[in-house]
């Protein structure tokens, strides 16, 4: 991913070495908080965090999933979003509205 320029898509912090997804499935609503909680105490321990270099990322939403250059890549991001969730179905912290 650090062969594409930051300015070429819609998704700026290329300079990484790597990038995780901890991700989390259930069938069952009742599971729904465990789950989501699971995942979220997975996300904030600091040893992982270090590892990710996410502390020096503090916090969530827009700015910590995107970086310093999210603004600059904005408008890609918009044109994506704008084709494929028109309609905000995906509505996460790094969100944006159109």
């Amino acid at each position: 991913m650090a062969r594409v320029a930051p300015d070429a898509t819609a998704f700026a912090d290329r300079d990484a070495a790597s990038t995780l997804l901890i991700t989390s499935g259930w069938a069952n609503p009742h599971d729904t908080e465990a789950r989501v909680a699971w995942a979220r105490d997975l996300e904030r321990r600091p040893a992982l965090r270090q590892a990710l270099g996410l502390h020096q990322r503090p916090g969530r939403g827009r700015r910590a999933a995107h970086g310093s250059d999210l603004w600059r890549q904005l408008p890609a991001a918009v044109a994506v979003k704008r084709i494929y969730d028109p309609e905000n179905l995906f509505r996460h912290d790094a969100n944006f509205r159109l």
